[in-house]
This record gives structure tokens, sequence and C-alpha cells, in this order.
């Protein structure tokens, strides 16, 4: 069952009489939750640091933060202004690495002695239909394929951002970060990639795929990174655009039989089918025993 705050909140216009158009609109839920994509009680939206306090979060939360030993020498050195720093953090408590990542930046944030009022986590989904995205959709315009995303921000604008871990250390990173040095995430086609999909003019041609595929392979390293943006995009209904860039995936790795099977599931959610059975007939021919594939084709195929 669904606890959120707005079921408190209609339950006390029930008791003081009035309706829920009182409700002010402005009002921000946090602390909801629902069930993820297995079942699972996960923690949805805005949420605060206390949410983690609880069970069934509690156990990995405290685990990892009372683990984790921070090199306090070199954040003795840092002195984040309150008045212009400000942090989003995007995770998911279904994670694995949000779970193992997450308590280790709010122990250094709490080091720091940064307020709670600077830094915001949102919680987002892992339902197919729903996949890394927010009730209120925090994630829209943030480029957030990967969770966790940790954004440090100065007056307003992102100065960096740590993706799904950290190249060398949380302190390491974020001290870089914030001194202005160069920085850059584990993840290096990615980025390039949504500046390209972002292009209101991009073409889409297989021609203009395989020019992009070709000047920017160097910087893949490997297949799950476009992957996990590709979904990130069929989760949000951008059909076209998660095509393009699964079908990138299948030009950067062509001998992956696990690129063939993403883009043939792609296909499938887009009600291509021919395009579909296609792609899914190439991942069995480079891996016979892609059972995944295999039964899809049988179903599609009827």
């Amino acid at each position: 069952m669904e606890k959120t705050l707005l079921s408190l909140a209609l339950f006390g216009c029930l008791l003081l009489g009035c309706s829920p158009k009182n409700i002010p609109q402005t009002a921000t839920i946090v602390n909801q939750e629902a069930l993820d994509g297995n079942g699972y009680q996960m923690l949805i939206g805005v949420c605060t640091k206390a949410s983690m306090l609880r069970e069934p979060y509690k156990n990995w939360y405290e685990a990892t933060y009372n683990a984790y030993q921070l090199d306090t020498l070199l954040l003795q050195k840092l002195k984040p202004n309150p008045e212009t720093d400000t942090y989003t953090i995007f995770m998911g408590t279904w994670c694995g690495d949000s779970q193992n990542e997450v308590p280790k930046f709010l122990k250094m944030m709490r080091y720091l002695n940064v307020p709670q009022a600077n830094y915001k986590i949102v919680m987002v989904d892992n339902h197919n239909e729903r996949y890394k995205q927010s009730p209120t959709h925090e994630e829209r315009g943030q480029n957030i394929f990967r969770v966790p995303t940790f954004i440090i921000n100065r007056n307003g604008q992102e100065i960096g951002r740590i993706v799904e871990h950290p190249v060398e250390n949380f302190e390491k990173d974020f001290t870089k970060i914030m001194n202005g040095e160069s920085y850059a995430s584990s993840f290096k086609i990615q980025p390039k990639m949504y500046e390209f999909i972002e292009n209101q003019k991009v073409d889409l041609s297989d021609n203009a795929l395989k020019q992009f595929a070709e000047t920017h392979k160097s910087l893949a390293n490997k297949m799950g990174e476009l992957n996990a943006y590709g979904y990130v995009l069929l989760g949000q209904k951008r059909y076209k655009e998660a095509i393009a860039v699964l079908k990138i995936n299948t030009f950067l790795f062509p001998e992956n039989d696990g690129t063939y099977d993403s883009l043939g599931e792609a296909y499938m959610i887009a009600g291509k089918k021919d395009l579909a059975i296609l792609n899914y007939e190439k991942a069995v021919k480079l891996n016979p025993k892609a059972d995944g594939s295999r039964k899809m084709l049988e179903k599609l195929k009827g």
C-alpha cells in the first residue's frame, strides 16, 4: 500500500471539514512510498534524509554510513558556501549503487556542515514506463541516465556532477569540482549522445548515426552506457530517440548480442514488429544461447 503525505493531508481535511482543493497547490509532497518494479517497497519523489532512517531502508543506509571512513584531512580545506552552493541527489532505494554511494555523500555533507536545506534528494522509479523518473519529474532536463547522480550547483548553475560512483572517491572528486579543477565522470559517450539527441535539428538517419558512432567510438568503453540511456528514453516514450541511441550502440558493439536484443525491444515497444523480429534474430545469430531473445522471437512470430 502506498503511504504518502497526501493521504495524511486528505485525512486532515476530512477532520477539519475542508475539501482536497483547499490543500495548497504549491506544497511539496515528500517521503512518498510505493512498490517498485519487483514488488518491494521504495521511496519515490522528493525525500528527506530521515526517510532513509526507517525500515526497510535503514539497514543498508546505516551500515554504509557507519563503515565509510572520510578523508577528513582533505575535506578540512573545503569551505562550501551555504549562500551559493546547493546539491541535488537523484537516486533509487531499489538501486544497489544508490544504497552504496548516497550514505557516503551525505556523511561528507554532514562533516562539511552543509545545511539540509542546501541539498535536495529525489527518488526515481524503476518501473519500465516510469524508468528513472520521479512523480513530479524533477529529472526533466537534468540528463539523469544513471543513479545515483550528484549535481553540484553554484549560484544556480551546475559546476559539476558525480555519476553513479566517484572516479576516485567522494572527497577527491568533490574537491576538484568545488575548486573548479578539470573533472569528468567515468561515463564519456553518453553526455555527447545527450547533446546530440537534444539538438532539435538533429538528423537521425542511419548515415548520421553511423557518423556519430565513428566520431565518438573512442569514448565508448562498454555497451551498458548507451543501453541505459536508451531505456531511460523508452520510459519517457521518446521512441524515435531511444531507437536512435540503441541503434548507435549496435554500430559501436556489433558483436554484442545484447545491443540487438535491446534494439529489438525498443522496436517492439514502438509497435514496429518486423524490425523487432529482425534485431532479435541478429541477437540469436550472434548468441544461440540468448534465451531471452529467442523467447521474444517465438512470441512475436506467434
